[in-house]
C-alpha cells in the first residue's frame, strides 16, 4: 500500500488546545499543562495534523475515486490497482526529488540540482470594492527557480503587459538566472511539474542546448514529478510570499518587487526583474 504521509484530524480539531480541552474535559483531575501535551503529541504522533488537506488535489486520483465509487467486481479491482501504481509513482518521484536535493548539498558534489515553478497569476492593483470584481485587472507572472544547494530562491516577474505566460516566458527565464552565476558547477538538474504547455516544450529544451554549446553548463538534466503531486520547495516559498501578499496589497507591478524581497527576512529571495529584452521568441 502507499506510504500515509499526513492523516488529519476531523474538523472540530483544527488547533492542538482543542484536543488538549477535550482531554480536560475527559479527565478534569489531570492538571496536565498544554505545553506537555503539545510535546508527547509532537513526539509520538508525528503524522497527526491539524491543517486541512490541500484543495488543489490530483485530478487522476479524483477520477479514479469517483469511478472506484461507481463500479463493482473485476472492474473496481483493476482501478484500485491503478490508483495505486499512480500513488507509487508519485512516491518514487518524491523521493528522487529528495535524493537529489540531499547529493547535491554534498561537499563532493559537481551537480547543482534546482526545482522551478509559477506562481498562481498575482492581480493588481488589490481592491475590495465591488466595482473591482467586473474589472479587468492586470495579471502578473513570478517563476520560482530555488536552488537546492544554497535555499537561495530566484523570483522572475513581469506583467502581461510585457510577455504572455508559456514556453519562451519560462525558457528566457531560466537562461537569464542561470547565466547569472546561479552556481560555479558544471552539471545542473532540473526539477519541475508535468506542465507541457510552460516546461514539456521545444523552446525548453532548445535554449538548453545554446547554454551547453556556450558552454555555460557541460549537462542538463530534466526531472518531472507526477501531476497533482508535484510539491516542491517553490511551493513553500510561495506560501511566504502569499502571507506576505495578505498584508501589503500591492497596487502596481513595482509593489510586487518589494513585496517579495521583504517577505522573508532570512535569506530574503532575490527578485529579477524581466525586462522585454530579455524575453526570446524560440518557437519561430
Amino acid at each position: 500500500m502507499a506510504q500515509i504521509f499526513k492523516v488529519i484530524l476531523e474538523s472540530r480539531f483544527k488547533y492542538p488546545q482543542d484536543v488538549s480541552r477535550l482531554c480536560k474535559s475527559l479527565y478534569p483531575d489531570s492538571n496536565i499543562h498544554q505545553r506537555f501535551y503539545r510535546r508527547v503529541f509532537r513526539k509520538s504522533f508525528p503524522k497527526l495534523s491539524f491543517h486541512h488537506p490541500r484543495t488543489d488535489t490530483c485530478s487522476s486520483c479524483d477520477l479514479l475515486k469517483n469511478k472506484i465509487n461507481t463500479t463493482v467486481g473485476l472492474e473496481k479491482l483493476k482501478l484500485i490497482a491503478k490508483k495505486e501504481l499512480h500513488l507509487r509513482k508519485a512516491e518514487k518521484t518524491i523521493k528522487l526529488l529528495n535524493e537529489d536535493n540531499a547529493s547535491s548539498r554534498m561537499p563532493s558534489s559537481g551537480t547543482c540540482t534546482i526545482s522551478m515553478d509559477m506562481q498562481q497569476v498575482i492581480f493588481t492593483p488589490t481592491l475590495t470594492h465591488s466595482s473591482m470584481f467586473y474589472s479587468r485587472q492586470l495579471s502578473n507572472f513570478n517563476l520560482c527557480i530555488h536552488n537546492e544547494d544554497t535555499s537561495t530562491s530566484f523570483m522572475c516577474l513581469w506583467h502581461e503587459g510585457m510577455a504572455d505566460l508559456g514556453g519562451n516566458e519560462v525558457s528566457s527565464c531560466l537562461l537569464k538566472v542561470i547565466t547569472s552565476n546561479l552556481t560555479p558547477k558544471r552539471n545542473l538538474t532540473v526539477w519541475w511539474d508535468n506542465c507541457a504547455g510552460q516546461n514539456k516544450n521545444r523552446m525548453v529544451l532548445i535554449i538548453m542546448i545554446y547554454a551547453v554549446a556556450k558552454n555555460i553548463l557541460d549537462c542538463i538534466e530534466f526531472k518531472f514529478l507526477v501531476s497533482g503531486h508535484s510539491y516542491m520547495p517553490c511551493d513553500r516559498d510561495f506560501g511566504i510570499i502569499e502571507k506576505r501578499k495578505r498584508v501589503c496589497k500591492p497596487m502596481v507591478p513595482k509593489e510586487i518587487d518589494e513585496m517579495i524581497a521583504e517577505a522573508r527576512h532570512v535569506q530574503p529571495f532575490n527578485v529579477v526583474m524581466m525586462k522585454e529584452e530579455d524575453f526570446y521568441d524560440i518557437s519561430v
